[in-house]
């Protein structure tokens, strides 16, 4: 079986995709990312939640208050 190569731009500064791809391409770096430092899926993928709760809440803060 031949391998499956997939381009896309991940920017380690940021550690986001530039808005090009959508979930499947963070779920192959992160296996690929576990496969080349040793890194378990499961706690990159829960990290991963971690930061998209807290960019969530952060961005709720932002919101006038509900009268």
């Amino acid at each position: 079986m031949g391998a499956i190569h997939l381009t896309f731009q991940y920017r380690p500064d940021t550690g986001d995709y530039g808005g090009s791809v959508g979930p499947a391409a963070r779920i192959v770096h992160q296996i690929h990312v576990g496969r080349v430092h040793g890194e378990r899926l499961a706690d990159t993928m829960q990290a991963d939640r971690q930061d998209r709760t807290q960019t969530r809440n952060s961005h709720a803060d932002l919101s006038p208050p509900r009268t």
